[in-house]
């Protein structure tokens, strides 16, 4: 499964370049699947690891895509390190307990989808808070948050469904 998974996460890493590169929609709207590609990895992973496999996936993002540098890497280690601990309390205890990931099959679409919205939305809201920087008002950074987690929410469970083994689903 793990030489599995690696080949379709740098796959998804690409499509989330190109989606950050060519598909920026309207300034309010940022569609990302980072979070659900960094919520989707092997719960056997050290949580050191997976913050690191984080960083840098954000990091290739943020050069790649003409982004500001370590914009995308420093939203994404919040849900790295919170990775087990949500998908523990929200999905299923025995899915970090055991080691075994998880599916909309098994644990349906609301659980997975609303652990998915509550990632998107740290994500989103550490991204706007650290892009908007004093700029902007309070107003204007949850706006942004609430319209890009719901446009990225679509394309965080299409990147699941793909990044959930096969077997399981």
């Amino acid at each position: 499964m793990d030489r599995r998974f690696s080949v379709v996460y740098c796959i998804m890493l690409l499509i989330q370049l190109i989606l950050a590169k060519y598909c920026q929609m309207w300034h309010l709207v940022y569609i990302c699947i980072l979070p659900a590609m960094i919520l989707c990895q092997p719960t056997s992973r050290p949580t050191p690891l997976v913050l690191f496999i984080a960083f840098l996936s954000g990091l290739a993002v943020d050069l790649l895509a003409d982004g500001v540098i370590g914009l995308n890497a420093a939203a994404l280690l919040p849900v790295a390190l919170l990775q087990k601990p949500l998908i523990s309390l929200l999905i299923d205890e025995d899915v970090v307990q055991r080691h075994y990931h998880f599916s909309f099959f098994r644990h349906g679409y609301i659980r997975i989808g609303g652990t998915l919205l509550l990632v998107i939305f740290l994500f989103m809201l550490t991204y706007a808070l650290l892009d908007n920087a004093g700029e902007r008002n309070f107003g204007f950074v949850m706006l942004k948050t609430f319209l890009s987690s719901v446009v990225s929410l679509i394309f965080c469970i299409a990147a699941t469904a793909v990044l959930s083994p096969k077997q399981q689903r």
